[in-house]
């Protein structure tokens, strides 16, 4: 039989399009411990890890009048420049801000300094939410989206080989315990990116990690996901050949034709493709149904295609973070994954195609805000207040992450007294991140930042911080093969060893 390529046999099955969203699979043999196991000392010995939600907030959502409002001298919320547009601001749902720029005391930072939650986060005031929420003041100095949305999502900078995402690490190491033929990690993003088109490729990365370990990419909005999903084209006849011809490419790994094939990650990752891709219908079956259709609306934001005049629309919006958020939290409840990674794209579209990239308009907060607000209604709808609705997100099993690839500046950039066009720029010097449940148990908060908005001495974390500590919650270890080095870590977690900086990031990111 004439040989051919990896390419050329997906194309011969016709399943070359979907290989790429599922380029994922299972190693042939489960271990005891498995890859990524926590050495002892860290976790109470009962202690297996809990499932991660991450929701990026992608383009750079503000601090100031979201989670990181503190106070001024007189002790009243300091809105750093912005307070007309927080006192115009429309939430346009129930429950909304009453006073519109109503806050809620959080706790005090690291230098002492008293910290509010602004009123776009209201949805997330619940006790059983607010009370199991933690920040992390983090900053790096990468300015591009393009460079600090992969440092964001994976903890590393563009062009290191070992850049991965959160979900190829915990997916791996849920392959390696218990293989089975539908993901464990899914980042859910859409179809309609605009100028953003980079933003999920750094979640889906595998880095140094098998082939089996890459997350499923879904885009909200792609109905060809689902048609090519179903498979309707292919044969039984198609689907054996497809398997002669993996068994092919196997047999030349193996020496003089016998014995184990070597190991080589091109084949893994073909195999791992392969194997999924013949039990298609089983993640046909978690998603089906009208799952994947967006859903219209609630509209909790503020909408118009430019920011300098935010109407309420007459006409229910496609709510694509909505849609996103309850995919997720299926996929985590009655399909057990471990791992979901959903990107806002909130309702309101600038030139910009992005919910949160407000560096000019006359309405940045309203726009940044309610956007917000959008994504946090939503969210604590999703969340069982009791734990007892298996449908549902329970804190004590999930983990949320809150995060974004840097804040905004506090201050007005620049103004056009013609227009009124006032802006404020990309900020990673200082921003935050956000954790909720899981292992977290108490209200707190890790660093500080100063009035111009810029980490304080001593409090330096990093997004690598944020994401080991996220990895560690999650029952796999940050110093597995794969994934970190002790030196990647900040001074403020890491103490030169292996052991003493999961302590630290345990201590110090998770408060435990």
């Amino acid at each position: 039989m004439k040989k051919i390529s990896r390419r050329d046999a997906l194309k011969t099955s016709g399943l070359a399009g979907l290989s790429a969203g599922l380029s994922l699979g299972f190693p042939h043999v489960a271990k005891a411990n498995g890859w990524g196991e926590i050495p002892a000392g860290v976790w109470d010995p009962a202690y297996t890890g809990v499932k991660v939600l991450e929701i990026f907030c992608y383009s750079g959502m503000s601090q100031w009048e979201n989670f990181w409002v503190a106070e001024d001298a007189t002790n009243n919320p300091d809105w750093k420049n912005f307070a007309t547009q927080i006192d115009g601001t429309d939430w346009h749902c129930p429950g909304s801000p009453s006073p519109v720029s109503e806050t809620i005391a959080f706790g005090n930072d690291a230098d002492g300094n008293p910290i509010r939650w602004g009123p776009s986060t209201k949805p997330l005031w619940r006790p059983d939410i607010f009370n199991r929420a933690r920040m992390v003041t983090v900053g790096h100095d990468l300015l591009p989206h393009e460079a600090a949305t992969p440092l964001a999502l994976t903890g590393r900078r563009l062009g290191n080989p070992r850049l991965a995402g959160l979900g190829t690490a915990i997916q791996h190491r849920a392959m390696d315990l218990a293989p089975r033929d539908v993901p464990y990690a899914f980042v859910l993003s859409h179809n309609d990116l605009g100028l953003f088109q980079f933003v999920d490729a750094p979640p889906v990365a595998t880095g140094l990690h098998p082939g089996f370990s890459q997350p499923l990419l879904i885009r909200i909005g792609d109905a060809s996901f689902q048609t090519t999903l179903q498979r309707n084209h292919m044969t039984a006849e198609a689907d054996q050949l497809f398997e002669v011809y993996v068994a092919h490419f196997r047999d030349w790994l193996r020496w003089l034709g016998t014995g184990s094939p070597v190991r080589s990650a091109g084949f893994q990752s073909y195999d791992s493709a392969a194997k999924f891709l013949l039990n298609a219908e089983n993640l046909d079956t978690l998603l089906g149904g009208n799952l994947l259709d967006v859903i219209d609306g609630p509209v909790c934001a503020t909408y118009s295609s430019a920011l300098t005049s935010p109407t309420t629309p007459t006409t229910p919006l496609p709510n694509r973070t909505r849609t996103a958020l309850q995919v997720a939290t299926h996929v985590l409840t009655t399909g057990d994954a471990k791992y979901a990674c959903v990107f806002d794209r909130g309702l309101l579209r600038g030139a910009a195609d992005s919910p949160y990239d407000t560096h000019t308009g006359t309405h940045l907060v309203e726009v940044n805000a309610t956007n917000a607000f959008n994504l946090f209604t939503n969210l604590a709808e999703l969340i069982d207040p009791t734990g007892s609705d298996p449908t549902k997100l329970n804190l004590d099993e999930v983990m949320i992450v809150i995060n974004t690839e840097f804040g905004r500046t506090p201050a007005i950039e620049f103004a056009s007294a013609a227009d009124d066009i006032k802006g404020r720029n990309h900020h990673p010097y200082g921003y935050v991140s956000v954790l909720i449940g899981g292992p977290i148990v108490s209200r707190g908060i890790a660093g500080a930042l100063s009035s111009a908005g810029f980490l304080t001495a001593g409090n330096d974390y990093s997004p690598t911080d944020v994401h080991g500590a996220a990895m560690l919650a999650a029952g796999v270890d940050p110093f597995a093969g794969e994934n970190f080095g002790v030196l990647e870590f900040t001074s403020n977690v890491h103490d030169g060893t292996e052991q003493g900086t999961r302590l630290g990031l345990k201590q110090q990111i998770l408060g435990l």
